[in-house]
């Protein structure tokens, strides 16, 4: 668990709760806070020549999320990492990998037939 504490606060405080994090709001202020320490979050790197999608965009760590990359045509799925690690492909055509705590950068490459 990750603690934290507000000094000097001069402003009505709203706090809207979810599963995993809070968003405390002052006027013109707006910070969110992480709860736990397992959260996990996936960007998916802007790629050329075909369309990245994943199943989850946020989860906790040990959570499979499972990434499904289409290439246009006239190419093909050269690589997909996570994390700069190379995840293989299953027996769908789709790649699955665990969440690690935090980020989970997803890159693929997509290379022409």
């Amino acid at each position: 668990l990750i603690y934290f504490s507000m000094v000097n606060l001069k402003a009505t405080v709203r706090i809207k709760t979810n599963a995993t994090s809070f968003i405390i709001e002052d006027s013109s202020k707006k910070q969110d806070s992480i709860l736990s320490e397992d959260n996990a979050t996936v960007t998916l790197n802007e790629t050329a020549n075909g369309k990245v999608y994943c199943d989850k965009l946020a989860g906790r760590s040990g959570e499979s999320a499972t990434i499904y990359a289409i290439a246009d045509s006239g190419y093909k799925v050269e690589s997909v990492k996570v994390n700069g690690k190379e995840i293989s492909v299953d027996a769908y055509g789709n790649y699955t990998f665990t969440l690690a705590a935090g980020a989970n950068v997803v890159e693929v490459t997509f290379a022409a037939i």
